[in-house]
């Protein structure tokens, strides 16, 4: 899940600090890491992370340790 998580990070922590960065120089450094942090929790929570791991279940859960679900018929 580590690996999965830095597949995740590494798409939105380089834009942010390749093209974002320079403009928010002026703003001091605790309110920035603050914001980056906000909006990085935001999308590794709700939108990066449920696809990685829709994505990569087969690594992540192989078949003879994947969790039952309602789908393949455990309570």
């Amino acid at each position: 899940m580590a690996i999965t998580s830095w597949l995740g990070i590494l798409p939105l922590l380089l834009p942010l600090n390749l093209y974002l960065a320079p403009h928010l120089a002026a703003v001091p450094a605790v309110p920035r890491v603050l914001a980056a942090a906000l909006v990085l929790s935001l999308a590794m929570t709700y939108l990066v992370m449920p696809a990685l791991t829709r994505l990569l279940r087969g690594w992540l859960w192989p078949a003879r340790v994947r969790p039952r679900t309602a789908r393949t018929g455990a309570a």
